[in-house]
């Protein structure tokens, strides 16, 4: 999925966003996933949880290529549990 199709059914879902022109939220997307990969390029090893989104895992993991062994990062994701949203209370 490209990155302007993400802002155009976000737009579509959340009425708040009807007014920020296409280029400037496709650069905010760009920009929050290129924060996002920067924190997991500097993470050896552990979790980031990113609320809403899910949780990043870094794993380091011993494979043997051509008779040695070498480790390697792996970045497992698990996405969010979507929440049920909130009624309003009786009164």
């Amino acid at each position: 999925m490209k990155i302007l199709e993400l802002v155009k059914q976000a737009k579509q879902t959340n009425p708040k966003l009807k007014g920020l022109p296409p280029p400037k939220a496709a650069a905010l997307v760009r920009a929050v996933f290129s924060q996002i990969k920067q924190e997991l390029e500097a993470k050896e090893k552990g979790a980031m949880n990113v609320p809403g989104l899910g949780i990043f895992r870094v794993n380091l993991v011993e494979k043997e290529e051509e008779g040695q062994k070498v480790t390697k990062r792996r970045v497992n994701f698990r996405a969010a549990q979507p929440q049920e949203k909130q009624s309003a209370p009786n009164p």
